[in-house]
C-alpha cells in the first residue's frame, strides 16, 4: 500500500510573503524515493527541508511560467553541502516537490552571481527568470566567500608593511626638516659680500690715514 507520509512546514517571513502562505506541505515518502542516493531516512529529509525553508541562504524565482509561483531555497548545511528545496504554489497550495542535498560549490555559485541581481527584502523581479536571485540577506556569506576564494596577506606580512611605510613617512618628515642646499649657498653669498663691503671700507680708512 503506497500511503503518503505528509508533513507541514512554516516557512521563513521572506518565502511566506513571496507564495502568499506561511506554511508548505510535502510527501516525504515520494521525496525520499526520488532522491535514495542522498537521503537514509524520511527523518532526514523533513530535517533538511526545515533547515532550509526556516532560514534559507539565498531564494531564486524558479518559474518557468505564469501559471503558479515556485521558488528554489538554498542553504549551506555543512563545509561540503547544501540543501536545496524547491517550493510551488498552486491553486493557493504551497507543495515542496523538490528536495535534495548537494555541493557547496552550488552555493557559491548563485552567492557570487547575486553581485548582479536583486537582493533585500522588498526587492521585486522584473520578470520571473529561473536563476534569478530574489532572497536576501546574503551579504555576509558573499563577503565570507570572496574572502575564501581571494588569498588574504597573512597579517604578519600586513603589520610588517604598515610598520615600513610608518618608518619611510618619518624619514620623510626628516627629510623635509632638512634646509635645502640653496638655503646655505645663499646665506654663504650673503656673508662674502658683507666680507667684501667690510674689507672696503677698511682700506677707504686706511687711505685716509
Amino acid at each position: 500500500m503506497n500511503e503518503k507520509v505528509l508533513e507541514i512546514f512554516k516557512l521563513c517571513e521572506r518565502l511566506a510573503k513571496l507564495l502568499g502562505d506561511k506554511e508548505a506541505i510535502a510527501d516525504l515518502k515520494i521525496l525520499l524515493i526520488r532522491h535514495p542516493e542522498m537521503f537514509e531516512s524520511k527523518e532526514e529529509v523533513k530535517e533538511v527541508i526545515e533547515r532550509v525553508v526556516s532560514e534559507p541562504d539565498i531564494i531564486v524565482d524558479a518559474r518557468r511560467d505564469e501559471n503558479y509561483l515556485v521558488f528554489k531555497a538554498l542553504k549551506a548545511l555543512s563545509e561540503t553541502k547544501m540543501g536545496d528545496v524547491i517550493i510551488k504554489n498552486q491553486d493557493g497550495i504551497n507543495e515542496i516537490f523538490h528536495a535534495n542535498k548537494k555541493k557547496i560549490s552550488e552555493l557559491t555559485r548563485f552567492a557570487k552571481k547575486a553581485d548582479n541581481l536583486i537582493d533585500g527584502e522588498d526587492a521585486q523581479p522584473s520578470h520571473p527568470d529561473e536563476n534569478q536571485v530574489r532572497a536576501t540577506g546574503i551579504s555576509s556569506m558573499r563577503s565570507s566567500i570572496i574572502d575564501n576564494t581571494i588569498p588574504q596577506p597573512p597579517k604578519e606580512s600586513q603589520a610588517t608593511t604598515n610598520a615600513l611605510i610608518e618608518e619611510m613617512l618619518k624619514m620623510q618628515e626628516s627629510i623635509s626638516s632638512i634646509p635645502r642646499a640653496s638655503f646655505f649657498l645663499k646665506d654663504d653669498t650673503k656673508d662674502n659680500s658683507q666680507k667684501e663691503e667690510s674689507l672696503q671700507k677698511h682700506k677707504q680708512r686706511f687711505k685716509k690715514q
